[in-house]
């Protein structure tokens, strides 16, 4: 007996076309970035690769993820990888490369919140 095959079951076997984000985070506080996690509209969820600058509360991030994402950017300030000592979020920002800096709510008169600063 053979297979129905319809166009729906063929779209469904296209791989979505990715992307790749980057940018920076910054731990406004001065801890060290230990940890960077990408949470996708689509489920891409993961950490992201974390690359060290010599600045230990500076770090690029890198997260491949389906072209034209919205996500939401976690990061680790303080603490180590598998134990952050702030988890700070941001809301939603468009698919794209973005570069955060990340409040702890402690100082700087700032709600705890990663905000893209980007131009």
């Amino acid at each position: 007996m053979a297979a129905l095959i319809t166009l729906s079951n063929v779209y469904d076997l296209i791989p979505e076309p990715t992307v790749t984000i980057e940018g920076t985070v910054t731990c406004a506080n001065s801890a060290e970035v230990v940890c960077i996690y990408i949470n996708s509209d689509r489920g891409q969820d993961g950490n992201a690769e974390r690359i060290p600058t010599s600045r230990l509360h500076v770090a690029r991030y890198r997260h491949r993820l389906a072209k034209g994402t919205a996500f939401k950017i976690g990061v680790g300030c303080g603490g180590s990888p598998g134990r952050w000592k702030d988890s700070i979020s941001s809301t939603s920002v468009p698919a794209g490369d973005h570069d955060f800096v990340c409040y702890d709510g402690r100082e700087n008169a700032h709600p705890k919140v990663c905000v893209s600063v980007d131009g």
